[in-house]
């Protein structure tokens, strides 16, 4: 059909694995013990991407988009926004 296809859970499933398991969980929403008013207990959670594993994935999967549409090329942008202002 012509469509451009980017397998964003086999990117994402080989960055983990390279990563290890104990590196990949800076991708990841782990909040240690009484940092945190909402999480009192911590939270271990491998499923919700954090700010800096966003980051990572959606330059993966841009990157892998780019890759399938060299058009889109020139409108990358790899500015990282504040987003605290």
């Amino acid at each position: 059909m012509g469509v451009a296809f980017v397998d964003l859970n086999a990117l994402t499933h080989d960055l983990v694995q390279g990563l290890g398991k104990e590196s990949s969980k800076s991708l990841f929403m782990w909040m240690p013990v009484g940092v945190y008013e909402f999480a009192p207990n911590g939270r271990i959670d491998n499923t919700h991407l954090n700010v800096f594993g966003a980051i990572v994935v959606s330059r993966l999967a841009v990157d892998a988009l780019a890759k399938e549409v060299p058009a889109l090329k020139p409108y990358i942008r790899r500015t990282v926004y504040n987003l605290n202002k």
